[in-house]
């Protein structure tokens, strides 16, 4: 619901910002279904929303390196409770890891929509320890965290395999994919065919049921897995 709440005061070492946009991750969907309720303690008003762009409003005491009217972008910590998000007009934050200033060359849409996705697929990406001449595979690399994954992972030079439908191919071959495998059909024998003695990373960014324990017997000896969903259901 929509509600009137008092305007957030930034405290020591946090600044206000008044937010211009925010995304949907995953975690928004998961609060508001109610499916934390169980997980997470919740002190109401719960407000959702990891991630945010927007205009730093107000700082609080102790703060340098920001001024009333920057730009910028970031995510709303993690906390014992939930509480604070970005799907309101202000929110506060604090400095040390949850704000940056907004890069010039992207509008507050799409800066909105690093935050959460991409700092979990540089996680993934570094789990798996990506590197040049690894091949990697990435199941939903059409989502949220699998399109930075399959950037990220490009970038350390790695072969990635995205799994995505054939009228995504050119898309995510533009983000830095080499090849594609068609998730509509049997990814795993598909995989096997390609690369009998197995892949070297694979990341698993969508949910994909009893499915799961299959993708992982596609890893090589020694090779690494990094999952955003768990395991099998």
């Amino acid at each position: 619901a929509v509600i009137e709440v008092p305007t957030p005061e930034p405290g020591p070492g946090e600044v206000r910002v008044k937010v211009r946009a925010s995304s949907v991750n995953g975690f928004d969907v998961f609060v508001a279904k109610g499916m934390a309720r169980g997980l997470m303690e919740h002190r109401y008003p719960v407000v959702i929303g990891k991630d945010y762009a927007g205009e730093i409003d107000a700082l609080g005491e102790g703060v340098t390196g920001f001024a009333v009217g920057d730009e910028v972008t970031g995510i709303v910590p993690t906390e014992p409770h939930l509480w604070r998000g970005a799907y309101a007009e202000f929110v506060t934050v604090p400095l040390d890891g949850f704000v940056v200033h907004k890069p010039g060359n992207l509008d507050f849409e799409r800066a909105a929509c690093i935050g959460l996705a991409a700092i979990t697929a540089n996680h993934c990406v570094e789990a798996i320890e990506a590197a040049e001449g690894h091949v990697v595979l990435i199941v939903g690399a059409t989502g949220g965290v699998g399109t930075y994954a399959v950037e990220l992972g490009a970038a350390r030079g790695a072969r990635i395999v995205a799994s995505a439908l054939h009228q995504d191919e050119a898309w995510i071959r533009g983000l830095g994919a080499s090849e594609i495998v068609d998730y509509s059909g049997d990814v795993v024998a598909a995989m096997l065919e390609r690369y009998p003695e197995g892949v070297d990373g694979l990341i698993v960014a969508a949910h994909v049921g009893d499915g799961f324990d299959a993708l992982t017997e596609l890893v090589k000896s020694g090779g690494r897995i990094a999952s955003t969903v768990g395991g099998a259901d």
